[in-house]
């Protein structure tokens, strides 16, 4: 309460009245009945209490700023296509066999065969399955040779190609993939992807496929391959295959391949697909897709692949550019093959819904040892991202990314340690991946949301980054941060926007400016304690704070009567003190076992209950899941709003710890609770604060 103190000459000042005083503050009289000594809040001068409003002020709006959670907003874009890279003049189908002769010694006496010579009909109605079969038989026979297809619409189910064969394609050629998928064979599952991708059991085969092979090439003057997918998208989404969909081209456990001067478009599923290959080039290929409703048409998969290159190439698609892979959590351990020594360069990308260039999430076998150079991402949802989860095991690891542009890109670096997406419930979640040794070098672009996301955690803390020369143009001030957990590393020379703060920053001649030590480097198990254990400590303290905040409210608004959080524990209940305290200790120790059980052995909390029908949340340590500890299902969401519930629940759970102690003090020192004090407070800032506590005699 506040009253004016009459003083000498008729001047009055402005005080906080002892709440002990029943004639001023009856309510501390009534609930206490004089039992505690109340302080009174000392008067300090105008000028100092301008100043300390100033700073009061200042102080909130940094709280206020430090707790803002940014979250991406979706936009759709609707710009055409860049234009196509210019490939130069297109020969006529007639050079080819002239053309064979700079290939090698072996091309140089090759075949070349025409598809119309085995009774192919390019009308685009005529099935030439069987004149692909007999044209790749006959190559097969002579030890190699190239199969021209002339221009025209060659309809055809899937065929295989054969070693030291080359598929060339002339101009206005186009091959189709027939829609009917009862044309298309059936394939034993991928070793290191287990059951099956989208379904258990066997999976459809591609339109244009090859396994054990050597020296395949696929060129032309620019042909089109179109596995014309629009059939299978509608079948998927209706959820009417039976199936895992066919790439459109997949090469298998083969060597020295290069596909060039060719389009692809519109595939069933993944468009390229290299699955444990050596030696690859791909180069002056264009890969188009539907920007949506085109589900999981990545462009270019090298999937547990050594030595790659990827250039010249423009990809606009419906799922990632471009995603490296090398298998699937305990299946891709198992298989053992990691993708390494892959460059990426000259490559523009176009993907609304993925990202221009990923690493994983299927990386089971490990990826390492990664150039990705001078790309050109537009219009897409993610520009660069390394995604993983507990259960893929393995290692990223030396991965450099350089002269990267990102135009109108939602989000434009992203580490993501939380994919849960796993092939069946027999994966491993203590099989954690290691991430290490990335960089970022000339990374610049404009109509960035977000430029920096790097989600590591305890289990998968990432290490050693590196950004030098980055500068991301502003889209929308309130989401231009990097966004950095669990990451460790170093900045070198100017980086815009200001990067995470716990990084070393060095100048352009590498020397030490400033190091911030954090829990972020230590050991991966001393920091998921420390996460838990905040984690806890913040619900403990939300449940407390609570407790103290709204009894006090029910007494303000009249459903209680002498209510005091500090006397709680002194006064008459439904029972008598021991049954309350061990029934107290009893629910406690329930809640502490449960998390004690889910920390050591991540997973076992989520097991009970379980119901019929009901999948349960991929366990994540201090987030059981299950009927008991999510039964709204707040967990089983899009992992993006999931990441926000969870930042906002430590944010709110860390206030809560600040909020318990300043409780505390205030009733020491004043014998109010929190609501009188924040009264008092508001009447008189000047006088009822923090600062008068401590200048009080």
């Amino acid at each position: 309460m506040v009253e004016t103190a009459a003083g000498g000459g008729g001047g009055g000042a402005v005080t906080c009245s002892p709440r002990a005083s029943a004639a001023s503050s009856p309510r501390a009289a009534a609930a206490r009945g004089g039992a505690h000594h109340h302080r009174r809040w000392a008067a300090i001068s105008p000028s100092f209490r301008a100043v300390l409003l100033v700073l009061w002020l200042v102080g909130f709006a940094l709280v206020f700023l430090w707790q803002s959670t940014s979250v991406g907003r979706a936009r759709l874009y609707t710009r055409s296509p860049l234009p196509l890279p210019n490939r130069g003049a297109v020969p006529s189908s007639g050079q080819a066999a002239a053309a064979a002769a700079t290939m090698g010694q072996w091309v140089a006496a090759a075949p070349v065969y025409d598809l119309r010579e085995f009774g192919g009909v390019g009308d685009g109605r005529t099935l030439n399955t069987a004149a692909f079969v007999a044209a790749v038989a006959s190559i097969a026979e002579r030890g190699g040779g190239w199969l021209v297809v002339p221009a025209g619409r060659w309809l055809t189910a899937p065929f295989n190609l054969t070693s030291r064969m080359t598929l060339f394609l002339a101009a206005g050629a186009e091959i189709l993939g027939i829609q009917d998928e009862r044309y298309w064979p059936l394939m034993s599952p991928l070793p290191s992807y287990g059951y099956g991708r989208e379904h258990k059991g066997p999976r459809y085969g591609s339109l244009i496929h090859g396994q054990d092979l050597k020296d395949v090439t696929i060129t032309g003057h620019n042909g089109t391959i179109n596995g014309q997918g629009q059939s299978w998208w509608i079948k998927f989404r209706k959820k009417i295959l039976n199936h895992t969909r066919g790439p459109l081209v997949q090469l298998m456990r083969s060597s020295n391949i290069t596909i060039s001067n060719i389009t692809l478009r519109d595939s069933p599923f993944w468009t390229l697909h290299t699955y444990d290959c050596k030696n690859v080039t791909i180069s002056e290929t264009t890969i188009l897709a539907p920007i949506a409703g085109a589900p999981n048409t990545d462009g270019i998969d090298p999937d547990s692949c050594e030595n790659v290159v990827i250039k010249n190439c423009y990809i606009s698609v419906g799922d990632d550019g471009i995603a490296i892979k090398s298998g699937w959590d305990q299946f891709g351990i198992a298989y053992g093959r990691p993708s390494t020594n892959i460059t990426i360069q000259n490559v523009t990308i176009r993907s609304m819904v993925s990202a221009g260039v990923s690493i994983g999430s299927e990386m089971s076998g490990g990826v390492s040892n990664v150039l990705v150079e001078n790309v050109h991402i537009w219009d897409s949802r993610r520009g660069v991202r390394i995604k993983t989860a507990p259960g893929r095991g393995a290692y990223v690891s030396n991965i450099v990314y350089r002269n990267i542009t990102l135009e109108r890109v939602r989000v434009g670096i992203v580490i993501k340690t939380d994919y849960n997406e796993h092939p069946d419930e027999g994966f491993d979640p203590k099989a954690v991946p290691i991430i290490e040794n990335i960089s970022y070098t000339s990374i610049h672009g404009h109509g960035v949301r977000v430029p920096v996301r790097i989600q590591g955690s305890a289990e998968i803390p990432v290490k050693n980054v590196t950004f030098h020369d980055m500068s991301v143009g502003l889209v929308d001030r309130k989401h231009h941060v990097f966004q950095c957990s669990f990451v460790q590393g170093q900045v070198i020379g100017y980086v815009f926007p200001v990067p995470c703060k716990n990084l070393d920053l060095y100048n352009e001649r590498q020397e030490l400016l400033f190091t911030f030590f954090t829990i972020s480097g230590s050991d991966p198990e001393l920091l998921r304690w420390f996460a838990q254990a905040e984690l806890m400590h913040s619900r403990w303290a939300m449940l407390a704070v609570s407790g103290i905040l709204i009894p006090e409210l029910l007494q303000k608004w009249g459903f209680m009567e002498d209510f005091s959080w500090i006397d709680a524990g002194a006064r008459e209940y439904f029972a008598d003190p021991w049954t309350l305290f061990v029934s107290q200790m009893a629910l406690m120790g329930w809640v502490e076992g449960r998390r004690w059980a889910d920390y050591l052995n991540p997973g076992c909390v989520d097991i009970e209950p379980r119901l019929p029908n009901r999948k349960n949340p991929v366990p994540d340590v201090g987030y059981p899941g299950g009927l008991w500890f999510d039964w709204a299902n707040w967990g089983r969401g899009s992992p993006e709003p999931v990441m926000v519930l969870r930042t906002k629940e430590i944010k709110n759970g860390r206030l809560a710890m600040l909020a318990f102690v300043g409780f505390w003090f205030q009733a020491v020192y004043t014998g109010d609770g929190p609501i009188d004090n924040l009264l008092d407070h508001l009447a008189d800032p000047g006088h009822c604060n923090i600062f008068s506590a401590f200048t009080s005699h």
